[in-house]
Order: C-alpha cells, then sequence, then structure tokens
C-alpha cells in the first residue's frame, strides 16, 4: 500500500481529502467549504438585470449574464481545489491521487486540474460520496483496490 495516495471527495460546495492509511482505512487530511456555491443565482444580485433594445424595433429584452453567478462560484472551487494539489503535488506530498466527486464539478476539476497534477490520477468516480462516513467510503470506490 502507498502511504502517498490521496482521496479528494468532493461536490459544488464540499470537498474532503483523505490519505489510504491502508487499502479499506481512510484518513482525512482536510476540509474544503465553499458555502457560496449554495446560494441562489439571486442571492447573487441586488437588482434586476440590464435591459437593452431589440436592433429591430421598439422591443426591450433583459440582458442575461454568460455565466451564471452560481456557475461562476462552482468554476472557482474547482480552482481552489486544484490549486491546493497542485502545491500540494510540488511538495511531494502525495504521488498518487484519486477522485469522487459529483458530476460537474468533476468535469470543472478535470479543467483546472495542472497537467502535472492529472499525470498522477489513477482513478476517477463521478459520484457525490462527500457525505458518507470515512468507513464507509471505500466500499463506494470501484478502484480503491489499486490503491
Amino acid at each position: 500500500m502507498n502511504k502517498n495516495s490521496w482521496l479528494i471527495v468532493a461536490n459544488s460546495s464540499l470537498a474532503r481529502l483523505f490519505r489510504f492509511v491502508t487499502l479499506r482505512e481512510l484518513e482525512e487530511i482536510k476540509v474544503f467549504e465553499h458555502p457560496e456555491s449554495r446560494l441562489h443565482n439571486l442571492d447573487f444580485t441586488t437588482d434586476r438585470p440590464g435591459r437593452d433594445f431589440e436592433s429591430m424595433g421598439t422591443g426591450r429584452h433583459a440582458l442575461e449574464p454568460k455565466v451564471l453567478p452560481k456557475q461562476q462560484e462552482f468554476e472557482e472551487f474547482a480552482k481552489q481545489l486544484a490549486d491546493y494539489l497542485e502545491q500540494a503535488r510540488q511538495h511531494g506530498d502525495f504521488d498518487t491521487l484519486y477522485i469522487a466527486a459529483s458530476p460537474m464539478l468533476l468535469g470543472m476539476l478535470r479543467q483546472a486540474l495542472n497537467p502535472n497534477t492529472t499525470k498522477l490520477i489513477k482513478g476517477e468516480i463521478d459520484k457525490d460520496i462527500t457525505h458518507m462516513p470515512i468507513r464507509e467510503i471505500p466500499s463506494y470506490l470501484p478502484f480503491h483496490g489499486n490503491a
């Protein structure tokens, strides 16, 4: 068993980082929380969207942002996690990484990770298991036998 194997279990507002002690035993290293991701899009704005005139005619319509604020918060959280993992990789804190994350965050995390960190990923699962008790998490990992 490689003691430098890490597992990050995440969703859009919570991430738990673990170190494999044994094949079926995890030690929690760090917890990341991003409460802004739990807010609704309307909670990010203080007033109504701007309005614009139609190019033809006299009609008006609301201007919508290209990226919704909540989506922006998800991306920010993924970047925060990716930055932490990159720093840990540079310090030699882990040499094998496993990821279990909600599908949307997993996609964002893949985009945010440094290519050198990505090379250390040995398994992924697109499922949110952040709220599982620590002793149950390994049984949800189809790749835990390879840790």
